[in-house]
Formats: structure tokens, C-alpha cells, sequence
């Protein structure tokens, strides 16, 4: 039998009770909910979820059974062993996970999860096959992340996060075509529950055109100011509907995609609020703002990883 043994380490701006509630102990019920495309249901088959507990996710494509070693809420630790299903091939025997979240030093979290791989054999796992199994796992939980930051009264209170936000697996150009370009088809397909369809009711999608976004409670109106996919560059106004008050007269955006030295994408986006009068907004109403914002393009990042041969 080999054994390979690797650590990866993630950030983010949820407190890490909030992300082990969300994407552990509840993993059942939200999981499915937030990527009904690829995780049809997760099922207890045996125990009452803890230690020796196994459970079952069921995929469009296939099935995987994880049989819990280790769950501890007050320590935010769980260890896991995938035992059968998608996952396990002639090649591996089984995959155990060791995962622990802890606060970090800007009030968020980190997370570090420790992948142990044991081979049938001496056999050699690639450097792809590697790759691939930890964009898979990073893409659920920024699923999840995506989820509490646009859902702050859900598993407890949000934390701050900044609106500059570094993409370290998606590439630039990907990620303008999934966000901006073929927005009106992603996003009601990511975001169900939330938003219900995005249209163009007038202009052919350049600048001075108008999109509307249907959300469950509401609509928005938003003009296009200016979109180059050359530049990576997209302006559009908030000019209707959700966000619009009688304190906000308009909100306008400026979009700025670029590559980082990692090979993936660093987002500026500033943000001009034109008030009526001389009102002030709230800290707290511009933190939510951004939150949802952020948030919607957290859930793209997680479908792109979880789909790598979208949008090439």
C-alpha cells in the first residue's frame, strides 16, 4: 500500500463557526440546495452522524460513501474516510480528510484540511489527479461561503470582508465570460432560490443597454455603462428596483478584472453611491452591499472549479 499525505490551507471572511455549521453539520440539507447540478441528495445510511456514522452523496454521475472518524464542534475539527464510490478505483483504496477551522487575525477563518491517499500498491498519483481532487473539494466550500456571506442571519452573524477579492483558481478571461458575459444564464442556474431570471429589455448587451434581474422578492434594473472584453472592464449603473430608496437616488460600478502573478484573477470594483441630500449611509448597509456582491461572484468561482472545461 503508498501513502501520500498533502495540506492545503484556505481563507475567508466567515467566522469558522458559521462555515463548520453550514458545511458540516448541515451539509445535508444545504449542500444539494446550493449545487442542485452536481449533489442530488446526501443521505445518512448508517449511526446518528457521529464517529463510525456514514453517509451518502449522491451525484448526477455517481455516488460517494464517507464514513465519519471524528466530529467535534467545540474544537471545529472532522475527520472523515471516503470509503466507496466516485473516487475510489483500482488505483486508490480510500481518501481520509482531517479538517480543522480556526479564527483568523482579520476576524474570519482559515481552514486547514489535511488529505492522506492510500494506493493500491506503489502506485504514483499525477500532479493533475491531485489538482483536480482540490479544486473539487475548494469548490464546495466556496459554494458555501458564497451561501453565508449573501445569507447573513443563516448559521449565526456575518463577519466584515473586503470588496477586493483574489481568485487563486480561476483564470481571468473565464471568469468576465461567467460573471458578465453569460450572466443571465449562470446565475438563475446557480442562485435558484434568489434570483429567478435576468433579461435584456432593452439595447443588445453593449453600452446604454438595460438588464433586468428578477430576484424571489423584487427586481433590479442595472445600465450598461461600458463593457470591453478586451480590457476586462464592465460599468453598470443600479438605476431601479432592490437597492434604489429614498435615501439612494443611483449606484453605479466599475468592474476591473486582472491576472494575478498565480495565474488566476485579482476583481477591483469600486462602488459610487449617489444619495439624495446630503443622507449618510450606514456602515452596516455598506458592508451588506458588498457582501451580496462579493457573494454572487463567489458562487460563479465555485461553479467554474467545479466545472473546469466551462467557458475555455
Amino acid at each position: 500500500m503508498g501513502v501520500l499525505t498533502y495540506t492545503d490551507e484556505h481563507t475567508s471572511p466567515v467566522l469558522p463557526a458559521r462555515i463548520f455549521k453550514a458545511s458540516i453539520l448541515d451539509s445535508h440539507n444545504l449542500m444539494p440546495k446550493l449545487l442542485p447540478d452536481a449533489i442530488k441528495s446526501i443521505a445518512l445510511i448508517k449511526g446518528d452522524g457521529g464517529a463510525g456514522s456514514i453517509k451518502q452523496i449522491n451525484f448526477a454521475g455517481g455516488f460517494a460513501k464517507h464514513q465519519i472518524d471524528e466530529i467535534d464542534e467545540k474544537t471545529l475539527t472532522y475527520k472523515y474516510t471516503l470509503i466507496e464510490g466516485n473516487g475510489i478505483s483500482d488505483k486508490i483504496e480510500k481518501v481520509s480528510y482531517d479538517i480543522k477551522f480556526e479564527s483568523s487575525p482579520d476576524g474570519g477563518s482559515i481552514s486547514k484540511m489535511t488529505t492522506t491517499i492510500y494506493t493500491h500498491g506503489d502506485f504514483e498519483i499525477k500532479e493533475d489527479e491531485l489538482k483536480a481532487g482540490k479544486e473539487k473539494v475548494l469548490g464546495l466550500y466556496k459554494a458555501v461561503e458564497a451561501y453565508l456571506i449573501n445569507n447573513p442571519d443563516a448559521y449565526y452573524q456575518i463577519t466584515g470582508t473586503n470588496i477586493r477579492y483574489e481568485r487563486k483558481m480561476v483564470i481571468t478571461i473565464i471568469l468576465v465570460r461567467a460573471t458578465i458575459l453569460d450572466s443571465h444564464n449562470l446565475m438563475p442556474k446557480l442562485l435558484p432560490d434568489a434570483i429567478k431570471s435576468i433579461e435584456l429589455i432593452k439595447g443588445d448587451g453593449g453600452a446604454g443597454s438595460i438588464k433586468q434581474i428578477n430576484f424571489a422578492g423584487g427586481f433590479a434594473k442595472h445600465q450598461i455603462d461600458e463593457i470591453d472584453e478586451k480590457t476586462l472592464t464592465y460599468k453598470y449603473t443600479l438605476i431601479e428596483g432592490n437597492g434604489i430608496s429614498d435615501k439612494i437616488e443611483k449606484v453605479s460600478y466599475d468592474i476591473k478584472l486582472e491576472s494575478s502573478s498565480e495565474g488566476g484573477t485579482v476583481s477591483n470594483m469600486t462602488t459610487t453611491i449617489y444619495t439624495r441630500g446630503d443622507i449618510e449611509i450606514k456602515e452596516e448597509e455598506l458592508k451588506a452591499g458588498k457582501e451580496k456582491v462579493l457573494g454572487f461572484y463567489k458562487v460563479a468561482e465555485a461553479y467554474l472549479i467545479n466545472n473546469p472545461n466551462a467557458y475555455v
